[in-house]
């Protein structure tokens, strides 16, 4: 069950950091990139993961028109 309260705290605590990470990224020109990366599970087959990377967009060849935020 549910507690509407932590719910709530955990809700605004999510928007406080997005506001903070998009001040960050657009005064340092960096954004935090996730892109899958597959991993031999050891058996028969590969297993997906995650991996993060800062991206400096100040010097990229093409802009994009995707954001994060």
């Amino acid at each position: 069950m549910s507690n509407s309260w932590r719910t709530k705290e955990s809700e605004a605590r999510i928007a406080a950091f997005l506001e903070e990470y998009k001040a960050l990224c657009t005064k340092h020109g960096v954004e935090l990139l996730a892109a899958p990366q597959f991993v031999p599970s050891g058996q028969h087959g590969f297993n997906v993961s995650v991996f993060m990377q800062p991206v400096d967009k100040k010097n990229l060849a093409v802009p994009s028109d995707m954001s994060i935020l």
